[in-house]
């Protein structure tokens, strides 16, 4: 998972090619104050109804990308996320953007098997236009254990191989008939892979929490077809006594306890008013889960830290199975960075600990003032807590934590750091 993460950082913040750019037709009726974008197919005709995004490396932040890569698994559904903009052509192919594009921007647009992208120093007032090119396109279908369509089943296109398979960055999730289609991946999202794809074989990888991974041999001529063991859909909600209920967002992983504390067998799914429902997770198997927590709505959310917790198994005729992952056997941690001259330290990233507890370590993002929430959760128990170190080894301080009660909130005040 982490790899995915950093060949999508790779892939936004490189080069791209540059599939066409060239004068396009007046749209002076269309809405908007932006340049006009012309979608063709390889034939020179009109892409209609496509979809355009346009994305601004400028504002990109390296953490939304990484946790949007590790929520779609797919390469083509992040950079729509992260999209500034996104726009529908019309009968002519054409879509106004809403305002005119800053440098380096990245243009993209798709529909069905076509697609194609361009990262261009500007868009002038004559405007752009993008040509698609056909992707090979896979169909796997994937049943439950009763023989009947499973829905809601995230596959990732894969290579099959020695000694171990390569992920592709393409995800696509089945519908009402327990079918997905994949498309191969652009050649954009290819940078910095183990090994190229060569030609069609292929295998999609179910991304749910099973013992065994379940892998489709795909072709693009027919349907590959697997089943689901036993399984359920697991409910986990985030509690906190001290703190409402809603109060809670951000994103989960569930995988078998087995892999230990990381896997990539899953994808990653959002938290949404502390609550998240993990589609077909098998039963009876014990399994883990590693939460990235935030506060706040999902355009506005300020991520506060992480925690691994074990999660008892689904047994196996439990009907409405649900866990619940506890926040307030820790503490939330409040405090300002400052410089040697008592200024803010606004928006800026630095390491953070627990001393002794290296599985406590975060990365503290400030907010415009300076400040900062963290909060650190503990599996067990927190009685042993004494000290926090902000900042590295070498030119971070160390300060005691005062005394609080699990499930509490105390401040560190100005962080004067080195």
């Amino acid at each position: 998972m982490r790899a995915h993460a950093n060949l999508l950082l790779l892939v936004l913040c490189a080069p791209l090619l540059l599939v066409a750019c060239a004068a396009a037709p007046a749209g002076g009726e269309l809405p908007g104050r932006g340049p006009v974008i012309t979608v063709l197919d390889e034939a020179g005709g009109p892409v209609v109804d496509a979809e355009l995004w346009v994305l601004d490396r400028r504002t990109l932040r390296a953490e939304a990308a990484v946790l949007a890569s590790r929520i779609t698994g797919d390469w083509v559904e992040t950079s729509l996320r992260l999209a500034v903009e996104v726009q529908r052509t019309d009968s002519r192919g054409r879509a106004r953007l809403l305002e005119p594009t800053d440098p380096g921007a990245f243009v993209a647009a798709r529909r069905g098997a076509l697609f194609g992208s361009a990262e261009v120093p500007s868009i002038g007032r004559e405007g752009l236009v993008l040509s698609l090119r056909p992707r090979t396109s896979y169909r796997a279908r994937i049943l439950d254990s009763s023989g009947a369509p499973a829905e809601g089943v995230p596959l990732t296109l894969a290579v099959p191989g020695e000694p171990r398979l390569e992920r592709l960055p393409v995800t696509s999730v089945t519908g009402p008939d327990g079918t997905a289609v994949l498309y191969e991946p652009p050649a954009e999202a290819l940078v910095g892979l183990r090994r190229l794809p060569q030609g069609t074989e292929r295998v999609a990888l179910a991304r749910v929490a099973t013992r065994e991974v379940i892998a489709v041999r795909v072709d693009p001529v027919g349907t590959g077809e697997a089943s689901l063991p036993p399984s359920a859909d697991l409910v986990i909600r985030l509690t906190h006594l001290g703190l409402p209920a809603e109060a809670w967002g951000g994103v989960l992983q569930l995988f078998p306890a087995r892999n230990g504390s990381r896997s990539d067998v899953t994808l990653a799914t959002e938290v949404l008013d502390s609550v998240v429902t993990l589609r077909h997770v098998e039963r009876e198997l014990d399994l883990r889960a590693v939460l990235v927590v935030g506060e706040g709505d999902s355009g506005n959310e300020r991520l506060l830290g992480s925690l691994g917790q074990l999660i008892p198994a689904i047994g196996a005729e439990e009907p409405r199975p649900a866990r619940e992952v506890a926040l307030d056997r820790g503490v939330l941690i409040t405090g300002r960075l400052v410089d040697g001259e008592g200024r803010a330290r606004a928006l800026e990233a630095t390491q953070a600990m627990v001393e002794g507890e290296p599985s406590t370590t975060w990365t503290l993002v400030t907010g415009p003032d300076g400040g900062f929430r963290w909060l650190i959760t503990a599996p067990e128990s927190a009685k042993g807590w004494s000290a926090v170190r902000i900042g590295g080894r070498r030119d971070g301080v160390t300060l005691s934590l005062p005394d609080f009660t699990p499930g509490g909130t105390v401040s560190l005040g100005d962080v004067l750091l080195p």
